[in-house]
């Protein structure tokens, strides 16, 4: 596959797109990143001179060119409508030589998928805050009716934006629906997404809505809390299958003050139902709960670490300020001090207790498979009337049992003698 380019780079051998320039405007100078649809490159937007990220899309197998590209066109157009600052934002996209490719803003930093393993568990106020704004960028998306459907750390990003180290970023809206018309599945036993991440109706190739994505946010959260997802298995099938079948794991956050616990559990308990209709509907809601579980960590942090004064040192201002210590303990959680060490919050602390402003989902049992997937074929009519008639069965039961009995009449033999009860006189018959 030819290409106009600039003199090609050393990786040119290994990867014959870089140094070439797509549609005349994008150069791609190096490789950053592989993945499942595709490939990303970092490019120069030459009329400009813009550092930008050129993704690639790989021909798909199974669907032919004309709808592949019909497809990228669709969902391009409607990725190029979200406007919110924590989700990337789509430049340009286009087909040349048989390539299809989108342009998007380049970003500076990690994946939420590398954060986590580096540093999780996270803080609370820290988890609460990533999550706020992953929850506010599909709120507008799922407003102008784009679902996500392969939510994952992956697609997270997180970068150093005007001094705000976890500003978040969402990436690859839509890509995840170009393969295939139907919104869960490709081929016979090809799932689009990401098994650890799936919610159980997209496991069960159903329809998909925002629901999908909410839940998909509640296994980031556990993930970010505690390390690890609620669920694991040796296969994708069998990933699948939990979702749909087992109940999440409790949220466990050894060191939390109860009430945050509890907080937390309600919100991830909530996001976690198996019935996508009991889940929380809403991501701008979802947001507000994570804005209040940040304030209220925050002000359980502060309260449990108070900042050193000015001008003096941690051991000067408050001498029993734990030092974090360099291994944490197994499965131990966190929060982070102000020096960015993690210290166990303990429930009993110093002083004044803060006040909890959550008033999002409270923790509650998880429904099972049978909750989930709703009555099949049931018709509540027969019920009423079985109801009905055993209610009348019932009541000729009780009727019969409880019914007086009229008193017997003792008829005297002839013959003899009888009392008149009004006139005392004796009678003969």
């Amino acid at each position: 596959m030819a290409f106009p380019s600039r003199p090609p780079a050393p990786e040119s051998a290994r990867d014959p797109l870089i140094g070439a320039v797509l549609a005349d405007k994008y150069h791609l100078d190096k490789l950053i990143g592989v993945g499942g649809m595709g490939a990303v490159y970092r490019a120069t937007q030459l009329a400009v001179s813009r550092p930008v990220a050129v993704k690639v899309l790989r021909p798909v197998a199974g669907v032919s060119e004309h709808q592949l590209v019909e497809r990228f066109r669709r969902e391009a157009v409607a990725t190029s409508r979200l406007r919110h600052p924590n989700t990337v934002q789509v430049i340009d996209f286009g087909e040349t030589q048989g390539v299809l490719f989108m342009v998007l803003e380049l970003l500076e930093g990690v994946p939420l998928a590398r954060l986590i393993g580096r540093e999780a568990p996270l803080a609370p106020e820290r988890v609460a805050a990533i999550g706020k704004q992953i929850a506010k960028s599909l709120a507008e998306a799922h407003q102008l009716g784009i679902v996500h459907r392969d939510l994952k750390p992956d697609n997270v990003f997180i970068c150093n934006y005007h001094g705000d180290p976890d500003f978040t970023k969402v990436m690859d809206f839509g890509i995840a629906r170009l393969v295939t018309a139907s919104d869960s599945m490709t081929r016979t036993g090809m799932m689009i997404g990401t098994p650890r991440y799936m919610p159980p109706e997209q496991a069960m190739a159903k329809k998909v809505g925002p629901a999908a994505d909410l839940y998909a946010l509640g296994v980031i959260l556990y993930e970010m809390l505690t390390g690890v997802t609620p669920f694991s298995a040796d296969s994708n099938m069998a990933l699948a299958i939990a979702h749909i079948n087992e109940p999440p794991p409790p949220l466990v956050l050894p060191g939390y003050p109860e009430p945050l616990a509890e907080a937390w559990r309600g919100l991830v308990t909530a996001l976690l139902t198996k019935n996508p209709e009991k889940r929380p509907q809403d991501a701008s809601q979802v947001a507000t709960w994570l804005g209040q579980l940040e304030t209220d960590a925050q002000r359980w942090a502060e309260a449990r670490f108070p900042p050193p004064q000015k001008g003096a040192s941690r051991s000067e201002t408050s001498p029993s300020w734990p030092t974090p210590p360099k291994t944490p303990s197994p499965g131990a959680s966190g929060l982070a001090t102000p020096q960015g060490g993690r210290s166990p919050l303990v429930s009993s602390l110093p002083g004044r207790e803060p006040t909890a402003t959550y008033d999002g989902p409270q923790p509650r049992s998880t429904v099972n498979l049978a909750q989930a997937v709703g009555p099949r074929g049931t018709n509540p009519a027969w019920i009423w009337s079985a109801a009905a008639v055993l209610m009348v069965l019932g009541g000729l039961v009780a009727f019969l049992l409880i019914k007086p009995s009229r008193p017997k009449v003792e008829r005297a033999p002839p013959g003899l003698e009888r009392l008149d009860p009004d006139a005392g006189a004796e009678t003969t018959p």
